[in-house]
């Protein structure tokens, strides 16, 4: 079985709330990419980061999920995929402590659009779709990407409400998956309240583990 068994991440070296939860999730600092990212002011350093699939089990094993009150399908559950593949036709959804990740929807794109325009979230993005059709644009191109098996998208649903308010983008770096890229924007309103942190464990659990 060949899986994914390195997770490469990068952050903005001014965005100390994404380079903080990096180290919470025990990635590895790697160095700087001078001048790696483009924003709307110009260009920034970006931090490198990875975490490896051995490295997650461990984490995993020293948890004690059974005191914990998420949901039967936990971030340390593998998700029934029998070809290994069954995703590149249906992106799961994933169950966590106040959160679920599926796919991004049609009806997401009034709530996203809202909050990827916060000039905050997008000091550390490339830059969102500005439009509705945009919107809708990009998720589409999302499902085509997954069908190919190189590309993941979950959006971000805090429990108790419908819609998406961020993201997390998963992208293949080799032919055979082994390696992968994520990227991540969360809606302004809800840094600080933990969803950034769980969902981030759902995602790299479903990456490792299936």
């Amino acid at each position: 079985h060949h899986g994914v068994h390195r997770v490469e991440a990068r952050a903005a070296v001014e965005n100390g709330r994404g380079m903080g939860v990096l180290k919470k999730l025990d990635f590895e600092f790697e160095g700087v990419a001078r001048c790696g990212i483009a924003l709307p002011e110009g260009t920034a350093d970006q931090a490198m980061w990875s975490l490896l699939a051995e490295d997650w089990r461990q984490d995993a094993e020293s948890c004690d999920v059974t005191a914990r009150s998420a949901p039967p399908e936990t971030e340390y559950r593998r998700v029934s995929s029998p070809s290994g593949r069954a995703w590149c036709d249906r992106v799961p959804p994933l169950s966590g402590d106040g959160v679920t990740l599926r796919e991004l929807e049609a009806n997401d794109i009034p709530k996203m659009l809202t909050m990827m325009a916060d000039e905050q979230v997008g000091r550390f993005i490339s830059r969102p779709p500005q439009t509705a059709a945009r919107f809708r644009e990009f998720i589409d191109w999302t499902h085509r990407k997954r069908q190919t098996g190189s590309y993941l998208c979950f959006g971000i649903v805090p429990a108790g409400e419908e819609q998406a308010v961020g993201l997390f983008q998963v992208r293949k770096l080799d032919q055979r998956f082994q390696t992968a890229e994520w990227g991540f924007a969360l809606g302004r309103p809800y840094w600080g309240t933990g969803i950034f942190e769980e969902s981030a464990r759902l995602v790299l659990g479903f990456l490792f583990e299936t």
